[in-house]
């Protein structure tokens, strides 16, 4: 379903350059409180999740940590990240074991959970406010708003549409232009939500 947005968007986009184009020179933010997104330089350099094309994270200097993240951290990470949305208010142990863990007894997925947090969570300290947090047997993830995740920014437009609003949907096609979520990756238990 994104990529049939992102189809839409860009032809909207295409057939309104001349608008957007007069946008660029004239608007710092729009009249909905939306602040567009005109250009690649206008991107976070810092406190970045970018899932959107390839997955990287920028710590708060900038500096990319995303080869900190070995495949299991990673994986943690996502499945809690994605399903971390107001929507979807987080995912029990129970479901984050048998996703990232299924081949593993009880208590290995245990201790196994436990250390793959310790070090999921060390990496997230080089960001501003970004925590896995547990409440009421949920796992998800808190960002601060020194923080931006791409896939959180895509979600809130989306369920909050301004069709009304071509910044709206410039800003939607310029966070889903680069492509599927992670799309270098593999997962199974993403396929519904690429």
């Amino acid at each position: 379903s994104v990529i049939i947005i992102g189809i839409l968007i860009s032809i909207i986009v295409r057939r309104s350059r001349k608008s957007v184009k007069s946008l660029e020179s004239t608007t710092t933010s729009g009249p909905s409180g939306i602040t567009p997104v005109l250009n690649r330089e206008d991107v976070r350099r810092n406190n970045l999740i970018k899932l959107f094309g390839s997955f990287q994270v920028l710590n708060r200097d900038g500096v990319d940590i995303t080869m900190e993240f070995t495949p299991k951290i990673k994986s943690l990470f996502l499945v809690i990240l994605l399903h971390s949305t107001k929507s979807k208010n987080g995912i029990t142990t129970a479901e984050l074991t048998q996703i990232v863990w299924p081949e593993f007894s009880f208590k290995s997925a245990k201790n196994s959970r436990g250390v793959t947090m310790r070090k999921l969570r060390l990496i997230l300290e080089q960001l501003d406010k970004v925590e896995i947090e547990f409440n009421r047997d949920r796992w998800f993830v808190q960002l601060s708003n020194h923080a931006y995740c791409d896939y959180f920014e895509c979600i809130h437009l989306l369920e909050n549409p301004q069709f009304n609003n071509l910044e709206y949907y410039y800003r939607l096609f310029h966070i889903v232009e680069d492509g599927q979520i992670v799309k270098n990756e593999s997962y199974e238990w993403m396929d519904d939500i690429k």
